[in-house]
């Protein structure tokens, strides 16, 4: 009965604790690209707690290419670990550098940068990197950043559509991640209420798999 669910794309909720049921979308668990599985390389560890990057290569292909679908988009993470990392949680990036949706919860500068199919990055200061993170579009014209349910911060953007898949715990060119991660996803637009839902059932999620932030 949670609204978000209706407009949820790819949920990755991590369960299982080895690659082959990590890479499951759990609204599709298709073993193919169209079903938006996530092809793992590099140093990935996979455990019950969920998926956790190397900071060096470890990524995950979702095979969702935003510039394939609409202009609205969603992405989330649960992190689990803080500090300040070099990397994105999540990432899709333009080949020409002209558009980008991204979460890094937190960069080696102590800021917190998000877009959702902008021209750029907004960013904001003294905001925690664990718990969920989600990155949403309000039209084309706005981005909001939620944390936990609530909204932290918004910005207008430029609209822009990046024309690689959104990757998990980072890419080349832009950087790898070393956080632990409990769940990812990607979804339409979300509103305040929906944002709250998602929080709701992910933290309660979370909390029967011992592993909640």
């Amino acid at each position: 009965n949670n609204p978000s669910n209706n407009k949820i794309i790819a949920l990755y909720l991590y369960a299982g604790g080895t690659a082959a049921m990590h890479k499951l979308n759990f609204l599709d668990a298709r073993d193919l690209d169209a079903a938006y599985r996530i092809d793992w390389s590099g140093g990935v560890t996979h455990g019950s707690n969920g998926i956790t990057g190397n900071s060096v290569n470890g990524t995950g292909d979702t095979h969702y290419i935003p510039s394939d679908y609409g202009d609205e988009i969603a992405v989330f993470t649960y992190n689990r670990t803080s500090g300040n990392d070099a990397g994105p949680d999540l990432v899709a990036y333009h080949s020409s550098g002209t558009s980008i949706t991204d979460i890094f919860a937190k960069w080696t500068d102590s800021k917190t940068y998000y877009s959702a199919n902008a021209t750029a990055e907004d960013d904001l200061t003294g905001m925690s990197a664990t718990g969920l993170l989600l990155s949403t579009s309000e039209g084309a014209t706005t981005q909001r950043l939620y944390r936990n349910g609530a909204s932290v911060d918004s910005a207008s953007k430029t609209l822009g559509k990046p024309d690689r898949s959104i990757r998990i715990l980072g890419m080349s060119g832009i950087g790898f991640t070393g956080r632990n991660s409990g769940a990812s996803g990607i979804c339409k637009e979300l509103n305040s209420t929906e944002a709250a839902d998602l929080y709701t059932g992910m933290q309660a999620y979370q909390t029967a798999m011992s592993r909640q932030v």
